[in-house]
């Protein structure tokens, strides 16, 4: 017979213990179960899974957060959460962490400092373990000492305040910028504009600055940059522009692929066929790239990845404080496919 009665354990709160006591094994090792250890025995593991599952248990996290002084939560404070890099980023942070046992909280900044501000202030108080942020267009130096001051560990993602403090984990915006360059040059390309995004950002500096570096190192011309918001709207208008200032432009190399397919659309509109009367390139290979008309030649910078490898850069730091700071960045490549062509 069993110790525990299933009807009269629902009268109150099921404890652990109970739990123990249905599947026949330790509370200790019941715990280890919650704590998802590789010490317990599957089969072990199956039984007391069941029996939370059968008693109704439900785990007492703010009593584990008062023991073990971890909340396992990490907070994610996006900048955009429409644009489809940091839906990638999220997904490959996400199934890292579910694989650790902890858990995200997501905020959109919607690339508002203030808001950002306040986002984070929230997020201390909810007591997460650490923080990943794709910082806000505008960020201040400050919020990096702010975050010190709280004893917060964090990682930026994609953006980064200032390259010399703080964790960071992007992709290498120049090198991508440089293939893309190249291969346009291949395809006897030599009127080449840049549209969209700004230099109010780390990323935005670093495609912009890499496009008039290499621009420059193969004798072309710098004059055909249309800075726009990063959405598929302003991607079109910026085409539009371009064409009437610049009718000589053979090609575009576009901020992201939000601004690629703004600027395709634009095209399709006038007449022309991208690939073949007008050449375009789109930066982070989002998944959509493929299945539009033409298929999207892009740079792949590994989103899902970024996510990845900066949850493993933020737990490590929470472990240990004492760690040099890290700043990984990832090698992009050239993903080619219909929309550019030779003239």
């Amino acid at each position: 017979m069993d110790i525990i009665n299933n009807n009269s354990s629902r009268k109150g709160k099921v404890n652990l213990l109970q739990v123990a006591q249905k599947a026949g094994v330790s509370r200790s090792t019941a715990s280890l179960v919650l704590r998802k250890s590789p010490l317990v025995a599957f089969n072990t593991r199956k039984k007391v899974e069941a029996a939370m599952e059968e008693l109704g248990y439900v785990y007492n996290r703010s009593a584990a957060i008062l023991r073990e002084g971890k909340t396992q939560i990490i907070g994610l404070l996006v900048c955009d959460i429409a644009n489809p890099s940091i839906s990638e980023v999220m997904v490959g942070l996400d199934c890292f962490l579910q694989k650790q046992n902890y858990f995200s909280f997501l905020a959109n900044s919607q690339d508002s400092v203030e808001r950002q501000s306040y986002l984070l202030q929230r997020f201390k108080e909810h007591n997460m373990d650490g923080l990943i942020f794709c910082p806000a267009i505008n960020t201040p130096l400050t919020l990096l000492y702010e975050l010190e001051r709280l004893n917060m560990p964090y990682v930026q993602v994609l953006r980064r305040i200032n390259e010399k403090k703080g964790d960071y984990v992007g992709a290498d915006y120049a090198q991508g910028i440089e293939l893309a360059i190249l291969h346009l040059i291949r395809l006897n390309h030599r009127h080449i504009a840049f549209i969209g995004g700004s230099s109010k950002t780390s990323a935005g500096q670093e495609r912009l600055e890499s496009f008039i570096r290499i621009m420059k190192r193969e004798h072309l011309s710098t004059d055909y940059i249309i800075p726009t918001a990063l959405n598929v709207y302003e991607g079109a208008k910026g085409l539009d522009m371009l064409l009437e200032r610049a009718p000589s432009v053979t090609a575009a190399i576009c901020f992201n692929d939000l601004i690629a397919l703004g600027v395709m659309n634009a095209l399709h509109a006038k007449g022309y066929i991208p690939g073949q009367d007008f050449s375009v390139i789109g930066v982070d290979d989002f998944p959509i790239a493929d299945s539009i008309w033409p298929a999207l030649t892009t740079v792949s910078t590994r989103s899902q990845e970024v996510g990845e490898v900066a949850g493993r850069l933020l737990l490590r730091r929470i472990a240990n404080r004492a760690l040099p700071l890290e700043r990984v960045t990832l090698p992009t490549r050239l993903v080619i496919r219909q929309s550019c062509g030779a003239i």
